[in-house]
């Protein structure tokens, strides 16, 4: 069984396609983002999408996203969850913001896998409402990159690339997961 882990060079090649796409859109941000949703999930077959910003990004913090773009296509259950996030419950009951936000990484790109707190009782409690998502059959995998902007001089400020598979889908391969950090790399 071959089991790659980076995208092949026509596969990058088509990231890098989607990216030219979006940046000739530069004259409507509003578009150019819907664009970078839109062009990335399909790319890697997720169904669903966004890109969001955040500020007072850091443990000591309190975390508020600020912008949110979501993609062409919305599950119920999912936006349920997005409006509740940050608001009806604290953005680090989702288990990728927790593990970027306590890690200090400057970028970082995981899958369900690497986040999921297994059968841990405390862990399973504090990232609760996102777990419900999973144990309902409706979240099969997600792959996220979380970037600060420590270049531009704001390094409590992040943003989140966030794709996700629902309902009947298969899991995200690594290949999907390669191409989704070479995206967030790139805008980045």
């Amino acid at each position: 069984m071959n089991r790659r882990l980076h995208p092949t060079q026509h596969e990058t090649t088509l990231v890098m396609r989607t990216l030219a796409d979006v940046a000739a859109l530069r004259s409507t941000p509003e578009l150019q983002l819907s664009a970078l949703v839109a062009g990335i999930a399909s790319l890697i077959g997720a169904s669903q999408a966004f890109l969001g910003a955040a500020e007072n990004w850091r443990a000591s913090g309190s975390p508020k996203i600020t912008h949110m773009i979501l993609g062409d296509s919305h599950d119920p259950a999912f936006l349920q969850h997005l409006g509740d996030f940050g608001r009806s419950f604290p953005v680090t009951s989702e288990p990728f913001v927790n593990n970027f936000l306590h890690s200090g990484d400057d970028f970082q790109t995981r899958s369900l896998a690497q986040v999921h707190p297994g059968n841990h009782v405390e862990a399973r409690r504090a990232h609760a409402p996102f777990l419900n998502l999973c144990e309902d059959g409706r979240l099969v995998d997600s792959g996220i990159s979380h970037a600060r902007f420590d270049a531009l001089g704001t390094p409590d400020r992040v943003f989140a690339f966030s794709l996700h598979r629902f309902g009947d889908e298969r899991r995200m391969t690594p290949v999907a997961a390669s191409i989704v950090h070479l995206a967030t790399i790139e805008v980045h």
